[in-house]
């Protein structure tokens, strides 16, 4: 009986060290990565595609550990090597080269495997630690293939401590084909339809304006005309008709040389000035300094007295007429009709 009681005292004493032991005994397990992504830059199978891997490892890494990125089938490695691969601790570049070398990193690719191998280098617990693949890496030139589409798991590994999965879905098509439509648009208009330059004089250069009365005796806008459009090779405007007539009797156009009014002689001519938009005016009708020269080109009508290169906003015209006579201009009721156009260069 005492016997008995004996070994079953051993055995509660060894039941109860056991106990009492074996909270302190540590069982060496790895940790898990967290805030893991992988930013691929295209999604589609069967496609080229970069990779940005990012985890922060509670472990770090130590000196002559591993870390490896495990792809699954599927996945084509082509000629990804060291080269093509970026790897940074906390956000600072880790040198990489083919095998390593006190703190250069070596980095492999054997089958679907990545392994960053240190001999001396070492990266705190608690690091975030990033792996670029593929043309965004610093020098990278080749790319993973994606497989087909579906679910994959990349595994994070390696003799560093820490492991766990990255999970990425790849689609059939990762694109959308987006259209839209904008309608072509030209605009333009002319402030006043009749202008005048009242009884012209051989001693005094007259100048058009709005009110028909030619009360202008300098430099003076008539009307205005503005213009506008979404077109990428812009608009032109040209002017056709003829000079001062009447009857039989007609002033001179002052001609494809734009000149200075010269009073005692035959003269007819415009000029224009421009404000806004991209629209400029064009040689000779271009004169943008007081006192303006004008000109009146007729041999080649329509003539172009405007444009823009491109597209514009509204370029606002000032159009100043200009006449002349010589004292020997035969009496007579004078009229010229002028035809503005714009035309869009679509």
């Amino acid at each position: 009986m005492k016997k008995f009681n004996v070994i079953t005292s051993l055995g509660l004493i060894i039941v109860m060290l056991a106990v009492l032991i074996l909270p302190f005994i540590q069982v060496a397990q790895a940790a898990a990565i967290t805030s893991a992504s992988d930013t691929m830059s295209r999604v589609k199978a069967s496609t080229l595609a970069n990779h940005d891997i990012q985890f922060t490892s509670p472990t770090g890494a130590a000196a002559a550990s591993t870390i490896t990125v495990t792809f699954p089938a599927g996945f084509t490695m082509g000629s990804v090597a060291f080269g093509d691969m970026d790897l940074f601790d906390d956000g600072v570049d880790i040198t990489l080269a083919a095998t390593c070398a006190t703190t250069t990193w070596g980095a492999a690719v054997a089958g679907q495997v990545i392994t960053f191998t240190s001999c001396t280098g070492t990266i705190t617990a608690g690091s975030v630690i990033r792996i670029k693949i593929g043309t965004n890496a610093a020098g990278g030139v080749n790319q993973i293939t994606n497989p087909a589409a579906g679910s994959y798991a990349i595994s994070i590994g390696g003799t560093f401590g820490d492991s766990g999965n990255i999970t990425v879905q790849i689609l059939a098509d990762d694109q959308v084909a987006v259209s839209a439509t904008v309608a072509q648009s030209l605009t333009f208009s002319i402030s006043d339809n009749t202008i005048g330059f009242g009884t012209l004089s051989s001693t005094a250069s007259r100048w058009a304006t709005g009110d028909e009365a030619g009360t202008g005796t300098a430099d003076t806008a008539a009307h205005t005309m503005a213009a506008s459009t979404n077109s990428g090779s812009g608009y032109t405007i040209t002017v056709n008709g003829n000079t001062l007539t009447s009857g039989a009797y007609t002033i001179t156009a002052i001609g494809a040389t734009a000149a200075s009014p010269t009073t005692g002689t035959e003269q007819y001519g415009i000029n224009l000035t421009y404000t806004g938009g991209s629209g400029t005016a064009t040689a000779p009708y271009n004169d943008a300094t007081l006192p303006y020269t004008y000109a009146f080109d007729t041999a080649t009508f329509p003539d172009e007295v405007a444009s823009s290169a491109g597209a514009s906003d509204t370029t606002t015209y000032s159009v100043y007429y200009v006449a002349n006579i010589a004292g020997a201009t035969e009496a007579g009721s004078y009229t010229s009709t002028l035809t503005y156009i714009a035309t869009g260069n679509f």
